[in-house]
């Protein structure tokens, strides 16, 4: 799993809906995703998990996006997993946007973190 792909990848799916279609300053992006974690927040005050074995038990076989969309909005939206991942994909196609290597980083950090564990 390559980070910095899978940013590129879902920057070109937020640039499809629109996401990007003006230039926003670093902080406004970064603004983003502070409002996804609050999202997670009030899930989690709300109580609302994911019911994710009945989602995969209904969209387990192909469905069609109608469907799919119909699970998602009754089982998943809004609930603390999906504003969570809701939170890195935005991160993720912030760093795109900005041109940040995010598995370089990733790497480097995780290893000065290992290094800082074992002093």
């Amino acid at each position: 799993m390559d980070l910095t792909k899978i940013s590129k990848s879902v920057h070109r799916t937020a640039k499809a809906r629109g996401k990007y279609d003006q230039k926003r300053d670093t902080s406004s992006l970064i603004m983003d995703v502070v409002t996804e974690l609050a999202e997670a927040a009030r899930a989690d005050r709300q109580l609302k998990y994911a019911r994710i074995e009945e989602f995969v038990k209904r969209c387990h076989s192909r469905v069609d996006n109608k469907e799919y969309k119909a699970a998602y909005q009754e089982l998943l939206k809004n609930t603390f997993e999906a504003e969570i991942a809701d939170t890195i994909i935005t991160l993720l196609s912030i760093c795109c946007e900005l041109n940040i290597d995010v598995q370089m980083y990733f790497d480097i950090v995780k290893k000065h973190n290992e290094i800082l564990a074992h002093d």
